[in-house]
């Protein structure tokens, strides 16, 4: 298999895509699947259409970001496109919009269209929209239909800062405020997550949620409980210092799906980004204090020692750490891909990100999600 990664920046949003297509097959040779993803309001179906006039026949993935980077650098606007060639390698894709809103029954379709492939192993990739802060149930429904022999990888689509303003599509069709996923096969997968945040203080009992609203911890008021480990501040301040203390539900020794807090509602209750089940027992995180970059590197090598050859990566990295880390966010991704080395690469900031400690996957804020293919 070979890979080939093509950027552009044109304003058009068709010529984009097919000199960002151009670009990627340059390298890889004839795509059979090609992965593309779009920063800053250019529109899908151009965007598609300009890919689909390079890509021909190829099978096709993508959805808007809020930003990408590759080796060429960082990116807030722009098309990338990243093309796999390689006679063992099979894509199927598929797509669903808006007009199916039961997310379980969505999960259900995407899975059944990708079977298709006659595949029954390799990976997944998923590019939903926020469907409400139903994305976990998503990620479930889509796992329960195609089972434990597929690697996850994903992560929510949006454009700029909108979240709800987004497109993801296929050869077959574009959409908003849906779905499009890729079944590769073929060829082996490998994968991780890491986030780089520790508990602190002692665990908590959500005692009461319903859906991504946490109304009770430990039994009382989930914002006073919030309030308290953190030295007591009002819910006017709840935005900057929910940016730096997410809450960590624990799914096994030292792993924790990160939740990122949004608001405040009736003074009481916590609303979030993705549902929280009851009785779920969670801490509220910080960053680690001895940080200094080296959870990306390690991420990278602890992924590439599982291959004998790697052919590219796809990462998929939180928004919110970008805005949260400033300048040092840079650094991150530096030493990040640093291990990759010469492996063609395609980053994307997502809005939450799929992928798996090696299990079932799941739905994680505030992440780096790594996704490496290869032999």
């Amino acid at each position: 298999m070979k890979a080939g990664v093509g950027i552009s920046c044109e304003e058009d949003a068709r010529q984009a895509g097919a000199r960002a297509a151009m670009a990627a097959v340059d390298k890889s040779g004839p795509a059979v699947v090609g992965i593309v993803v779009g920063a800053g309001h250019y529109d899908g179906d151009e965007v598609m259409a300009g890919v689909r006039s390079v890509l021909g026949s190829a099978r096709l993935v993508g959805a808007s970001c809020a930003g990408f980077f590759s080796s060429q650098g960082v990116f807030s606007r722009g098309i990338a496109v990243l093309s796999l060639s390689g006679v063992e390698l099979v894509g199927e894709t598929a797509c669903v919009g808006a007009d199916h809103p039961d997310v379980q029954e969505t999960g259900r379709i995407l899975g059944r269209e990708l079977l298709q492939s006659g595949k029954g192993q390799g990976a997944i990739l998923c590019f939903p929209d926020s469907f409400e802060g139903q994305v976990s149930q998503l990620v479930d429904s889509l796992y329960d239909t195609l089972g434990p022999e597929f690697l996850y990888f994903g992560g929510g689509a949006g454009d700029g800062w909108k979240i709800l303003d987004s497109w993801q599509g296929t050869e077959k069709r574009i959409v908003s405020q849906g779905v499009a996923a890729a079944l590769l096969g073929g060829r082996r997968f490998v994968g991780g997550v890491a986030h780089g945040w520790v508990p602190e203080g002692a665990p908590l009992v959500v005692t009461r949620a319903k859906g991504r609203v946490i109304f009770e911890l430990d039994g009382r008021s989930a914002f006073d409980v919030y309030a308290e480990r953190l030295g007591g501040f009002a819910a006017e301040s709840f935005a900057e210092t929910a940016m730096r203390h997410p809450l960590g539900i624990c799914y096994g020794p030292e792993r924790f799906i990160i939740r990122d807090p949004l608001q405040v509602i009736n003074g009481t209750a916590i609303q979030f980004i993705s549902a929280i089940p009851n009785q779920t027992v969670a801490y509220i995180m910080k960053p680690r204090e001895d940080y200094d970059l080296a959870m990306g590197r390690q991420l990278s090598e602890r992924v590439l020692d599982q291959l004998q050859k790697a052919d590219f990566a796809l990462i998929s990295y939180c928004i919110s750490r970008s805005l949260l880390m400033g300048e040092a966010c840079k650094k991150e991704l530096s030493a990040l891909v640093d291990p990759l080395g010469s492996i063609p690469y395609l980053g994307f900031m997502a809005y939450g990100e799929i992928g798996s400690y090696g299990d079932a996957p799941q739905f994680h804020n505030k992440s780096i999600s790594l996704l490496i293919g290869g032999a």
